[in-house]
């Protein structure tokens, strides 16, 4: 059972590693697919498209480490839940839309592919959160050790860091264009 538990843990920590560091690879595309949803005013969902890949990053460093496992499992779930009740109300306004899990624009996906798809996702997180739970100590159940708080404050901090350099470089670049000439 604990391979079973581990394996899930990790499946599930690397979908979401893979799906935030996806999102800020095209952090444009993706706020355009938020904006398409047309569920939120647009300042609120181009700071969702702006927070949620990071959120995504963290909660799957938090899943693939094994840290603060349950409280991953519950952010991980309710991230799940809101795509899944985002996307019905995408459905019932017969609207075809990429979900842009993955970041880019990706192909059209179903109500029914992308609840499958969910769904068996959350099968994989409640089932390690469930379990990582049951062995004490739970950060949810206890304060979180300084270990735990230093492993998620360096996952933030990797997260961050990437960001930064990310907008610091496309700054630079957008220097070189505006200056004319190619930078020495």
């Amino acid at each position: 059972m604990v391979i079973l538990v581990t394996a899930a843990r990790l499946i599930g920590g690397l979908v979401f590693l893979w799906a935030g560091g996806s999102k800020l690879g095209s952090l444009k595309s993706f706020t355009r697919i938020v904006l398409e949803f047309d569920l939120l005013p647009p300042y609120a969902a181009r700071i969702l498209a702006y927070v949620l890949p990071e959120l995504e990053l963290i909660t799957g460093l938090l899943l693939l480490v094994g840290v603060m496992v349950p409280f991953a499992s519950v952010v991980a779930l309710a991230m799940l839940s809101c795509f899944s009740i985002a996307l019905r109300s995408v459905s019932r306004r017969r609207k075809v839309l990429t979900c842009g899990c993955f970041g880019g624009r990706g192909r059209p996906v179903t109500y029914k592919e992308a609840l499958l798809r969910n769904s068996l996702l959350a099968i994989l997180v409640l089932l390690s959160g469930c379990f990582s739970a049951l062995r004490p100590p739970s950060p949810l159940l206890h304060p979180p050790t300084a270990q735990d708080i230093v492993a998620f404050l360096l996952a933030g901090s990797a997260i961050e860091l990437y960001y930064i350099t990310k907008v610091l470089w496309k700054i630079i670049e957008e220097m070189k264009a505006w200056q004319g000439r190619p930078y020495e």
